[in-house]
């Protein structure tokens, strides 16, 4: 995709950037990104669009939303700028190796009574 298609307030070109952290609470290590040069952190994700049996796709990038000033209020933009991420990397990773799946129950509704009842006297759900 390019940059043209993304929308403005996904490109790092419309905001002002920083070189400080503006998350004051955020423990996670400045990185100088290959893409654009300026600092964010770096991150990985799952691509879940392609897969296979044993394998996924991860992409790596550095995300600058902690990094992000708006260019005429010069406010914070992090929340905003929470998608302001360049990939520069992709690698296909083993799941059973590298990956935990997670399973939420949306609803007990649907569950057997002696289940529900079972996780209702235990752990209170």
């Amino acid at each position: 995709m390019t940059s043209d298609k993304i929308p403005k307030k996904y490109q790092i070109e419309h905001y002002n950037t920083t070189s400080q952290d503006l998350i004051e609470t955020c423990e996670d290590s400045p990185v100088i990104c290959p893409e654009c040069g300026n600092i964010g952190h770096l991150v990985r994700h799952l691509n879940s669009n392609k897969k296979n049996q044993t394998e996924i796709e991860v992409k790596i990038g550095v995300n600058h939303g902690h990094f992000l000033v708006d260019k005429n209020t010069k406010e914070p933009r992090t929340d905003e700028g929470r998608n302001v991420t360049h990939y520069f990397k992709q690698k296909m990773i083993d799941i059973k190796s590298y990956c935990n799946i997670r399973y939420t129950l949306k609803s007990n509704k649907k569950l057997p009574a002696w289940l529900r009842k079972r996780l209702q006297d235990e752990y209170g759900l």
